[in-house]
């Protein structure tokens, strides 16, 4: 089918969700304005400033249709905010001494390293999951101390790459245990997000290494540029389209089984990397 029927948001809303929605129109509300900066700033390149912006349309888009569809679903919610948190930081270049972008990172992990542990359904499976999520906010909490000044730097980056390393390992044993049907392929569309993402961002990471010393025309920079925004933008397009069960059947002639295998060991390898 064109489209797969999905069950109907949990009834509820209470204090957590008014909280969830303030939080989501404030980060939206941020997230327009750093668009906006990204566009009138005269110190970034025209065509990188236009790269970042149809960056941070499309990720605000992905988190809005994630709030208005799946405003109910936990993992959406997470997801959603993380988003728009990335946005943020991704689109405008901040003084890497400053503490505010830091906290955002911060916020942005604790976000997203749940939303991958618990896709897609908010279950703790493995019941071993738990313990990742104490890690993640004992990680988040030794981010924020280090990022105030209260730790030494370098503490938080390694932790966190751990944590989220266990997160897919946790969805790799996830995707074993499912027999086949609706879950299996909306994790198969994650994995195909998050492979193509990331090899997209450590491809523009490794550009930017070889080429820091260098003059790299502007094409070059702009290439760069979007080979990193592309990244972000594949990861989140992947979650949207898993969270949203759309042609969900057609991960099939998309990713085999198999390369689900390959494809999430590549992303362990490149998340570490």
């Amino acid at each position: 089918p064109l489209r797969a029927p999905h069950p109907a948001p949990p009834p509820g809303g209470g204090g957590l969700f008014a909280v969830y929605r303030l939080a989501w129109w404030t980060l939206a509300a941020i997230a327009v304005a750093a668009l906006g900066w990204s566009l009138a700033d005269a110190q970034a390149a025209p065509g990188i400033s236009l790269v970042r912006a149809a960056k941070a349309g499309v990720l605000i888009s992905v988190s809005a249709i994630l709030y208005r569809r799946r405003r109910k679903d936990a993992v959406a919610a997470m997801l959603g905010l993380a988003f728009l948190l990335w946005t943020i930081s991704s689109s405008v270049d901040f003084d890497t001494s400053a503490v505010l972008p830091a906290l955002i990172d911060r916020v942005r992990f604790i976000f997203f390293a749940f939303a991958l542990l618990l896709f897609p359904n908010g279950e703790w499976r493995p019941a071993w999951t738990r313990r990742i999520g104490v890690a993640i906010v004992a990680t988040f909490l030794i981010g924020i101390a280090e990022a105030c000044g209260f730790l030494p730097a370098g503490l938080f980056l390694p932790i966190a790459i751990g944590c989220v390393l266990a997160a897919m390992v946790a969805l790799l044993i996830r995707y074993r245990g499912l027999e086949p049907g609706a879950q299996k392929q909306q994790l198969k569309w994650v994995v195909l997000g998050l492979i193509s993402g990331i090899a997209l961002i450590l491809s523009a990471r490794a550009a930017a290494a070889i080429t820091r010393d260098m003059a790299v025309p502007l094409v070059g920079a702009i290439l760069i540029e979007g080979l990193f925004q592309s990244g972000i933008v594949i990861v989140a397009l992947g979650f949207l389209t898993s969270l949203l069960r759309y042609r969900l059947y057609d991960a099939e002639a998309a990713i085999s089984r198999s390369a689900v295998y390959a494809a999430l060991t590549l992303a362990l390898v490149g998340t570490f990397a």
